[in-house]
């Protein structure tokens, strides 16, 4: 029953109990009792994880359910890790349609510590979340101040960003997909005049895809793209530059190790993105899979600049959280390291 289903997927309830009323029905309508069982107010939450782009890592979280009898709710989370540390808060505003619209009010600070760059960010931020179709659609705008070392570079931006996001996911499975897509877009930019220091536009595009070939094999496709506009491209920040490399890029390089480099030879990030991905993926044995994968792509400047291009193979274990993929990565370029490791756990889409 639909009713139960969200009621459900609400996450205000541990138990939905839905009872029609034969006996009391009446011109082919049927009353029904519903009988529910809040969950807690509060949730806390503890993770501990490895990932290969990110090292060891750890959260912690605390999310108050019912803030207010309309259903508001707010969390926090800290997350540490080897190149990442994060305070978050989000306060949630449900909407007519509680499951997919809402506004969310949002507020944090991050330090982000890669190969080549560090960012100290602190930002806030609201969105409007609500469903069209079989889009979930995000109408935004975060203001940013970031302090930030990218190659020789130092500098300091303020952005005020307004954009709209678009996500639509098809699966017969979400965690672990026969047949299913997942596709993202987003369009954001600032402007001078509107509590910026820099004037852009950009536009980002994620797409994955996965189609089953026999009872034991899948083919697995993804790509991404993004192209800024802009005409002093120093007063960006790296969280607004493009890099590329990594567990979900291109596999065999470090995590945003690849981009346009100065003239000291420092990766300092690109205008535009381009990567692609095919992988084929074979059942072997109970939840046991092998694969093989081809990755290509940059962060660019321009089309005629230099493409990347890492293969290998991997291990694949269905997990109940998604899969568990274990790959080993190898740069085709001879200048580069010989091979990496990659590890990472969750769902496909």
């Amino acid at each position: 029953m639909m009713l139960q289903k969200d009621l459900n997927n609400s996450d205000y309830f541990s138990s939905v109990e839905i009872m029609p009323k034969i006996d009391e029905s009446e011109d082919f309508q049927v009353p029904i009792e519903v009988r529910v069982k809040p969950r807690k107010r509060n949730q806390y939450t503890f993770g501990l994880g490895y990932g290969t782009d990110t090292g060891a890592r750890a959260s912690l979280g605390w999310e108050n359910r019912r803030v207010t009898r309309n259903g508001h709710r707010f969390k926090a989370n800290l997350r540490i890790s080897g190149i990442k540390t994060s305070i978050s808060s989000e306060y949630t505003i449900p909407l007519t349609k509680p499951l997919s619209d809402n506004i969310v009010l949002s507020a944090g600070w991050l330090n982000e510590d890669t190969k080549t760059s560090n960012t100290d960010k602190t930002f806030g931020g609201v969105h409007y979340n609500y469903l069209e179709g079989e889009w979930k659609k995000s109408i935004y705008a975060t203001y940013e101040k970031d302090d930030f070392d990218v190659g020789n570079e130092s500098g300091q931006s303020t952005l005020f960003i307004p954009g709209m996001s678009w996500t639509r996911i098809r699966a017969d499975n979400p965690v672990t997909a026969r047949q299913g897509s997942r596709v993202y877009l987003d369009i954001r930019g600032a402007h001078d005049a509107l509590l910026s220091d820099a004037t852009f536009a950009q536009f980002r595009m994620q797409a994955k895809y996965i189609r089953g070939i026999t009872a034991q094999s899948r083919f697995i496709a993804r790509c991404e793209a993004g192209a800024s506009l802009i005409d002093n491209f120093s007063d960006l920040p790296p969280s607004v530059r493009f890099f590329a490399g990594g567990d979900n890029s291109i596999r065999g390089y470090a995590y945003d190790s690849l981009g346009p480099k100065d003239g000291e030879g420092y990766v300092i990030g690109g205008k535009h993105l381009l990567v692609g991905s095919i992988e084929f993926e074979h059942l072997i044995r109970d939840k046991w899979s092998a694969a093989v994968f081809y990755d290509a792509g940059n962060a660019i400047d321009a089309l005629s600049d230099p493409i990347k291009n890492g293969a290998g193979f991997g291990i694949r274990w269905q997990s109940p959280v998604g899969p568990v993929r274990l790959d080993l990565g190898f740069p085709l370029e001879t200048s580069d390291s010989s091979w990496r490791i990659h590890f990472v756990i969750g769902p496909d889409l």
